[in-house]
């Protein structure tokens, strides 16, 4: 299971290292696509605004 803190440390790493797109995966998952997440490091996305992520069907 991928917690919100997980999701929140990729994106403080993707900001530190100036990239825009970072994946979660959990290798745990009954099925590979259900344990992908992709978390998005947009310039208009800041502390205040929600967490972008994306959790493939």
């Amino acid at each position: 299971m991928i917690a919100s803190v997980h999701s929140k440390q990729l994106l403080t790493y993707l900001r530190l290292l100036d990239f825009r797109l970072g994946l979660l995966i959990n290798s745990g998952a009954p099925l590979p696509r259900d344990g992908i997440v992709r978390v998005i490091n947009s310039p208009r996305l800041r502390a205040s605004a929600p967490l972008r992520e994306i959790r493939y069907p």
